[in-house]
């Protein structure tokens, strides 16, 4: 049996060597500590969540879902939203600038990050609608952005295109990659230069029910895997 042991032994030392080693390459490439993170238990956890969270003060939203998981022990506190999130952000006053709605959502406290993820819907005073897939708020800039394929409802139109970058309000906004305008005929992006919340104030009124809604990035991919596995 000594035998046995002493021929196993440098196998046993030589695996804990490459498992430490690889260890530590993982925290070495995950600065943010999502490594260390993993496995991590929530401090607290709060159920049927109706409240509104104050910042700098004043209250800043109004926040409504299932389950709020808080994670202070780790290497990058955060807040987790399992199940769908609706948020209202608020004024000094208390008045709504912006409504947002998501399937799940994290929140990173120590950088004050929110992401908000699968269908993302946003509404600003103006009415104006957004629609993603991951939106990102950074409320240190006070901004909303997206590096995502996004779809805008502005009073009839639609503006279509990759990456967004937006006030808190959502109401001085932009598209960075836009791909389209419609009414295409009047408002195409012949330049395609950033497209912001201006850009079609002045359109006449067009009919959004009058032409096919148009197909987000999102369905056009799992139309073309479908057809590639199909075909």
């Amino acid at each position: 049996m000594g035998k046995t042991t002493l021929r196993l032994l440098p196998y046993t030392m030589l695996a804990s060597v490459l498992m430490t080693t690889a260890l530590s390459a993982c925290r070495e490439e995950d600065p943010v500590g999502t490594v260390a993170n993993q496995g991590a238990f929530p401090t607290m956890v709060t159920t049927a969540v109706d409240t509104y969270v104050s910042d700098s003060g004043y209250i800043k939203y109004h926040a409504v879902t299932d389950v709020w998981e808080v994670y202070d022990d780790t290497v990058e506190p955060f807040w987790r939203f399992p199940y769908p999130l609706i948020i209202d952000i608020l004024d000094p006053g208390m008045k709504p600038n912006a409504h947002i709605e998501c399937d799940s959502a994290n929140y990173k406290t120590r950088i004050r990050l929110f992401r908000f993820d699968g269908d993302v819907v946003a509404v600003n005073v103006n009415r104006d609608t957004f629609l993603t897939e991951q939106l990102f708020w950074d409320q240190n800039r006070t901004e909303f952005y997206t590096d995502s394929f996004i779809h805008i409802v502005k009073s009839g139109r639609v503006l279509e295109g990759y990456g967004f970058r937006s006030n808190e309000k959502m109401t001085d906004y932009r598209i960075l990659r836009p791909t389209a305008i419609l009414p295409e005929n009047a408002f195409r992006n012949q330049e395609n230069r950033p497209v912001d919340s201006t850009d079609t104030q002045n359109a006449p009124y067009i009919d959004p029910l009058s032409r096919p809604t148009p197909v987000r990035a999102s369905e056009r991919n799992r139309r073309q895997d479908f057809d590639e596995e199909v075909f």
